[in-house]
């Protein structure tokens, strides 16, 4: 019988990810397996939004609503039944997925997404799950479609 014992997932509040740490937890309870929530404060958006660097109170403001956000995710993850463990990194989402599913040796990597259509597909490019695939190489990634 296989040993699964770590379980990673992403939380950023959206419906994509709350999908995710649903699935997440549920298969950390059936498989008695440990839970690390990540959430990742991704430098290119927050250069977009504040049109360069952030000022250092802008940097802590944003810091602060990672914080806030990863304990709802914790205790979304408690409500459950589980007992999950917090990350928050900085960076870029696949690099900080694939650096945590190492570290922590992460069995399954448990992500979500929205399907994308047409000119949105163009525009993005691949979706962040599909670029996990190929970058989280021990792991199983699960994805979650909303």
């Amino acid at each position: 019988m296989f040993d699964y014992r770590r379980i990673l997932t992403c939380y950023d509040d959206t419906a994509e990810m709350k999908a995710a740490l649903h699935h997440a937890t549920s298969l950390g309870k059936s498989l008695r397996a440990e839970l690390h929530v990540l959430v990742v404060i991704d430098i290119a958006a927050m250069v977009s939004s504040t049109l360069g660097m952030p000022s250092e109170g802008a940097y802590l403001n944003i810091e602060h609503t990672a914080r806030e956000t990863l304990q709802r995710g914790l205790d979304l993850a408690e409500a459950r039944g589980v007992s999950a463990h917090g990350h928050v990194a900085v960076g870029n989402m696949a690099d900080n997925v694939k650096h945590y599913a190492d570290a922590l040796r992460a069995d399954f990597v448990v992500v979500g997404h929205r399907r994308r259509s047409g000119f949105s597909r163009l525009w993005h490019g691949p979706a962040p799950h599909q670029t996990l695939i190929g970058r989280c190489g021990a792991s199983a990634v699960i994805t979650v479609t909303v």
